[in-house]
C-alpha cells in the first residue's frame, strides 16, 4: 500500500535536505574565520606582547594550535578571579598595545 505524502510532508522534507546539503558544505569546506578591521587572532600576535580585549588587558605568554595563555594584568572591575593565568582560544580577537 503506498503512502499519501501531505503537502506539508514534502515542504519539511525540502527544507531538511536543504540543511544537510549546507552542513555538508559548510564540513568539507571548513570555518573560514575573518577578524573585525583594527584586530588581530591573538594566534597572530608574537610572543610577549601587550594585548586587550573589550574588558581585559593581557600578556600573551604561550601559543598553540588550540589554546594561548595569557596572564591577564587588567580586568573590568579589578574582579580577582579574571587575574592571573589563564587559557584563551586562539581566535580571541585582541587588540595589540
Amino acid at each position: 500500500m503506498r503512502r499519501i505524502i501531505s503537502k506539508q510532508d514534502k515542504i519539511f522534507n525540502k527544507k531538511l535536505r536543504n540543511i544537510k546539503t549546507l552542513a555538508n558544505k559548510a564540513l568539507k569546506e571548513g570555518v573560514k574565520l575573518k577578524c573585525s578591521p583594527g584586530l588581530k587572532f591573538l594566534k597572530d600576535v608574537s610572543i610577549g606582547n601587550l594585548v586587550t580585549t573589550g574588558t581585559q588587558e593581557a600578556v600573551l605568554i604561550e601559543a598553540t594550535d588550540t589554546s594561548c595563555i595569557v596572564v591577564v594584568t587588567k580586568a573590568r572591575n579589578d574582579d580577582s578571579f579574571y587575574l592571573g593565568r589563564k587559557r584563551w582560544a586562539p581566535t580571541t580577537e585582541v587588540e595589540v598595545l
